[in-house]
């Protein structure tokens, strides 16, 4: 073969390589295309719904994005629930200039404020707004919740939101159900409008192929095949390697541990009680978070009017349903006291003179206790919204005078 041939061949072969890579490159973005219109991830992967959801701030917190418009659907069994966030980074509709003679509330918390798998006229922030708006009184209660946001980042959000809110005062809310956890685990990252925390954050940080599951959802799609039907070739053991976190030695669920829902054990009678015993007692270290949580909510909130909501999982409302989640994990109810954990918090709040109002008595006086809450027992239903901003804006009251 001549060299002029051999020329031709390489330039015909280069040729039919970029061919095919743009062939390929073009089949791969329609589909990618066509599985975020035709295709939403599975219930046990409903966080991946949310995709463009979330954003990186100034403080170093995640944010919501502007403007986001998204659904959500927990089961196929449960309605769809219409996400939609204002130009100040909230869940609702627009807040607008704040007008002469008008009172705002900013409510900050984590997926129980936000509204987890109700709509936004569902949730107890919206509900709260329209209790409190009656007459010519103009009222508006911001929703500053973010799903998974910790007792730290949820102080934080006092001072993301301020500016642009203007509130009057302020609610920072504190939920039983998986605060003392989320307080432990420090690793936050957003990806692909996602947000991470914990183990899951660790395995973006470590995992390209867990960044491009993050970004596009046929790596996402393709990650479910891999999952169910290949396994050993899954991402589940990176997850697992990514797990181990010191600060959470002694505490029950971790990897090893038994898991105890509603994070009931902060209810022990033994304020050095670990699990397994000899580890770092949890109790102490559980307190010192919530303490400098608290007293960094109170700081960025000065000098407005603070109070602090202690929202409780279903658990925490019933001596049987409390006793059941106990004896389920393998654990003994006689060393375990129901409510302990809300008097201990009431202790440290009232050391840095911040006023409390706690949602356990108001939901568990309701006669269909199970029904204000999700399938998941630790989200609120909208009959659970209804009746917390019933009881806040009696609480409240003096605030609207």
């Amino acid at each position: 073969m001549t060299l002029a041939a051999q020329k031709r061949r390489r330039r015909r072969l280069l040729f039919a390589a970029i061919a095919l890579g743009i062939g390929l490159g073009a089949a791969l973005a329609v589909l990618e295309v066509v599985l975020r219109v035709a295709w939403s991830p599975p219930a046990q992967m409903a966080e991946f719904q949310q995709k463009g959801l979330y954003c990186d701030l100034p403080s170093g917190n995640a944010g919501l994005v502007p403007g986001y418009r998204g659904t959500l659907q927990l089961t196929p069994a449960e309605p769809i629930t219409r996400i939609a966030i204002d130009s100040l980074g909230m869940r609702g509709p627009e807040p607008g200039e704040k007008r002469p003679g008008e009172r705002r509330l900013l409510v900050v918390g984590d997926s129980m404020v936000f509204g987890y798998g109700v709509d936004e006229e569902q949730t107890f922030v919206r509900a709260l707004e329209r209790t409190v708006r009656s007459g010519d009184r103009a009222v508006t209660v911001g929703n500053g919740g973010i799903s998974g946001l910790n007792s730290f980042e949820t102080a934080r959000r006092i001072g993301d939101l301020r500016p642009g809110f203007s509130p009057d005062a302020i609610v920072y809310c504190c939920y039983l159900g998986n605060d003392a956890f989320e307080n432990r685990n420090t690793d936050v990252v957003v990806c692909g409008g996602l947000r991470f925390a914990g183990p899951n954050a660790r395995l973006m940080q470590r995992s390209m192929r867990a960044r491009w599951m993050a970004r596009s959802r046929l790596c996402l799609w393709l990650e479910g095949w891999i999952t169910v039907n290949a396994p050993t070739w899954s991402l589940l053991p990176d997850l697992v390697a990514a797990w181990p976190n010191p600060a959470l030695d002694g505490f029950p669920g971790s990897p090893g541990q038994p898991r105890l829902d509603g994070c009931l054990f902060l209810d022990t009678t033994d304020e050095n009680a670990a699990w397994p015993a000899g580890a770092p007692a949890v109790l102490p270290r559980v307190l010192a978070d919530f303490r400098s949580a608290f007293a960094a909510a109170k700081a960025a909130a000065e000098p407005l009017p603070i109070h602090l909501l202690v929202l409780p999982a279903l658990c925490h409302c019933s001596d049987d349903e409390h006793a059941a989640g106990l004896r389920g994990a393998g654990f003994d109810p006689a060393g375990f006291q129901r409510g302990l954990i809300q008097r201990r918090l009431r202790t440290i709040a009232a050391e840095l003179d911040l006023p409390v109002l706690d949602a356990t008595p108001w939901l568990a006086a309701e006669a269909d206790l199970p029904g204000l809450y999700l399938p998941d027992r630790g989200h609120l239903s909208a009959r659970g919204h209804a009746v917390v901003a019933a009881h806040l804006a009696q609480e409240l009251a003096p605030l609207w005078r």
